[in-house]
């Protein structure tokens, strides 16, 4: 998707966080690409802020992506895949853009979306208005567990 993308739109660039097994393929595959492997928290980061936006891939379903709640806290618009949990936290075209998992051309599609500044503006500014942040500390999240766990007293009783 990025490479199409790329004919269109010489200027834009695309860089990958992590690593794994099919690094080395993937960097041949995809020269336009910059392969940054594995980085610390405080990279990914600087990088989030620096970034027009994030875009999360997966194929699988992944229960509660980390990575796409660090981008939000950033205001950082974010391109996901359909098939996640990140569907709860991006409403499509208001707080982020979804697309059809697999579908390379769905993707591409969000990637020139999150390119049209009038529609970018709209998402970073819905963001900023309500994301809530302070809803994923470990402190909120220890708060939410204890009360789970108050429940189930409650029920016993």
């Amino acid at each position: 998707a990025f490479s199409k993308l790329k004919l269109r739109y010489p200027s834009v660039k695309a860089m990958v966080l992590g690593a794994g097994p099919l690094q080395n393929m993937l960097e041949s595959a995809y020269p336009d690409i910059e392969f940054m492997g594995w980085v610390n928290h405080d990279v990914a980061d600087r990088m989030m802020i620096e970034a027009r936006c994030l875009v999360f891939p997966s194929v699988i379903y992944e229960c509660s992506p980390l990575t796409v709640i660090e981008a939000l806290t950033n205001a950082l618009p974010c391109i996901a895949s359909d098939c996640t949990a990140a569907t709860e936290l991006i409403e499509d075209g208001f707080n982020g853009f979804l697309f059809k998992a697999g579908d390379a051309g769905s993707l591409e599609h969000k990637m020139e979306d999150s390119l049209a500044n009038d529609k970018y503006e709209k998402v970073v500014e819905n963001i900023r208005k309500t994301f809530d942040a302070s809803a994923y500390t470990c402190s909120a999240y220890a708060d939410r567990v204890i009360h789970v766990y108050r429940q189930i007293e409650k029920a016993k009783e």
